[in-house]
């Protein structure tokens, strides 16, 4: 699938001017900023540059959303929350964007008091120590993970000791936590962590009493996520489209034009030429064809098309629609039932196409990893199920369109033997046809 967004540095902004109105070349933004681990949306603060400028453009509202204005000579945009790691990314437009363009963004933020936490050890595993010890010298312990997935990862961890000067590294893998001891006060050791593919952790190393003689540090590291593409698409409401792509990482359509994808975001997106057709469904035209390039940071994209009026009265068949929704997969955290900010978009898209087909139906099914008594997974895929479904009908989804139903762990699409397998399991999956 699609996805983008080189993001992302780490640094407090430069001086801002404040914005007093909205430039005359502007397109807008909206979306969300929210935290990675509780999925609640943030208050945050949006700064643009412009002209080497940095510019506050808004913030968003008493419910953590932002709908603002951005000029298209916006070079990159920093999101700000108190608390919370800074993200700035680098912006392109691709091609021409119109004043009524609306792209909608959000981001995962990560707490900052959270990236380094130090608890006793608890019977973990250790690798080998690094550093000349005695046994009467309390010893310190190095894991990192994830921070929105949890798993541990392989990493290398330098501490560098202010009074000396010197600096040692550990290497870690996701098995086991290394060892060093220290002579002397923890806040006197800076820290850096890094591991392929993560944003690098730099810290002063924390000092907490846990009562025990052996601690655990555990890092947590934010992923670095490849560009972002966020799109629009204007046509006809009475005009139905399918969006083809080709090129590289192009598999993500096509995509149904129409209320479900009037904009749209991808993640993780692969750099490069793309070229996107709009083809009408009725006659298998084409009615534009589009070629850009994927480049580093936050994409923008406007897709604007039109067509002949004799092709306006062609409708597509249900049959067809429903292929763009069919076996779609919502994922959760661990032991919760509390969707995630992207489930929610996409739930939006899903139940504005299920208002406009009411002869269409979702069926939705609970599932669970193996961790724990198989009851409790029960209720818990229960719950998750459950929580989709009054979402939807939240939405304005009819009662009659929605079946559902929940097997724990007892149907797993991955086996429950590492926690990157189980995070698939943790999920619910929708179906969308004439069920």
């Amino acid at each position: 699938m699609f996805s983008l967004l080189f993001l992302l540095t780490l640094s407090t902004s430069a001086p801002q001017v404040e914005l007093s109105r909205a430039p005359n070349d502007s397109l807008r933004i909206y979306g969300s900023c929210w935290d990675m681990a509780t999925g609640i949306d943030l208050k945050a603060r949006v700064i643009a540059t412009v002209d080497e400028r940095n510019v506050v453009v808004g913030e968003s509202d008493e419910n953590g959303l932002f709908d603002i204005p951005i000029s298209v000579s916006t070079s990159d945009l920093t999101f700000e929350s108190k608390g919370y790691r800074t993200i700035t990314t680098p912006v392109h437009f691709l091609g021409e964007t119109k004043k009524e363009d609306r792209f909608r963004i959000y981001f995962k933020m990560i707490a900052l008091d959270s990236q380094q936490v130090a608890r006793p050890l608890n019977g973990l595993s250790k690798g080998k120590k690094v550093l000349e010890q005695a046994d009467d010298i309390p010893k310190s312990n190095f894991q990192v993970r994830d921070a929105y997935l949890g798993k541990a990862l392989t990493a290398k961890i330098c501490l560098t000791f202010k009074r000396t000067g010197r600096t040692y590294c550990l290497d870690t893998d996701s098995t086991s936590a290394p060892t060093a001891s220290f002579v002397g006060e923890l806040d006197q050791i800076d820290l850096k962590v890094t591991s392929a593919g993560f944003q690098d952790y730099e810290g002063s190393l924390k000092s907490e009493n846990t009562g025990t003689g052996e601690v655990i540090y555990q890092i947590k590291l934010q992923k670095v996520v490849l560009p972002i593409v966020s799109m629009t698409f204007n046509a006809p409401d009475s005009l139905p489209i399918e969006y083809r792509s080709k090129g590289s990482g192009s598999a993500w359509l096509p995509y149904l034009k129409g209320s479900p994808w009037k904009e749209i975001m991808f993640e993780n997106a692969l750099l490069g030429e793309q070229t996107l057709n709009a083809v009408h469904t009725g006659s298998n035209t084409t009615l534009s064809s589009e070629r850009y390039t994927i480049k580093p940071g936050l994409n923008f994209k406007s897709i604007h098309v039109s067509g002949p009026e004799s092709m306006k009265e062609i409708v597509m068949p249900v049959n067809n629609i429903v292929n763009a929704f069919q076996n779609r997969t919502l994922h959760f955290d661990q032991s919760s039932y509390e969707m995630r900010q992207e489930t929610k978009l996409t739930l939006d898209s899903i139940s504005e196409f299920l208002r406009s087909q009411r002869d269409a139906k979702a069926r939705i099914t609970g599932h669970s990893d193996n961790v724990g008594k198989r009851d409790l997974n029960l209720m818990l895929s229960e719950h998750r199920a459950r929580v989709v479904a009054h979402y939807l009908k939240k939405k304005g989804v009819q009662p009659q369109q929605i079946s559902l139903t929940y097997k724990g762990p007892d149907a797993p699409i991955a086996p429950n033997d590492t926690e990157e397998n189980k995070v698939k399991n943790r999920r619910v999956e929708i179906q969308v046809g004439k069920l």
